[in-house]
């Protein structure tokens, strides 16, 4: 709603009229609202700044309530019921996730909650400790 005309200002070719963070936040968005089953987000905040990347990240944590309640109150076959992949180094995207899947060596190395993956010490806890996620 910022620019020139709000949601009806031209972008131009491949979004060249706004910053990265900017595209980036904008398609964010627009996989957000489309209808699925399932969302595959591959470090969907990198490029964005710390309050940028906070705010996507309550709004998907937002979605998911809002789906999870509509889900609780209606019948099974009025849910839109969503599956999101977030793949991501960020430690406070992990934080956010119901399970976590590290991997290692091209394969499944553990996989649980962020509190259990830290507290059982394996290959996920060594990698917080180098910082490498930090």
């Amino acid at each position: 709603m910022s620019l020139p005309e709000g949601y009806d200002t031209r972008l131009g070719e491949n979004a060249s009229l706004i910053s990265g963070g900017q595209a980036q936040r904008l398609q964010i968005a627009r996989a957000l609202v489309r209808r699925s089953h399932i969302l595959i987000l591959d470090e969907a905040t990198s490029a964005l700044d710390v309050d940028n990347a906070k705010a996507i990240l309550d709004t998907i944590v937002k979605i998911k309530e809002v789906s999870y309640s509509s889900h609780t109150t209606s019948t099974q076959a009025d849910v839109q019921s969503r599956t999101t992949v977030f793949i991501t180094h960020s430690v406070e995207a992990m934080r956010r996730c119901d399970r976590i899947i590290c991997l290692g060596d091209g394969r499944v190395a553990e996989d649980g909650t962020f509190e259990e993956l830290v507290a059982r010490g394996g290959e996920f806890a060594q990698l917080m400790q180098t910082g490498e996620w930090e």
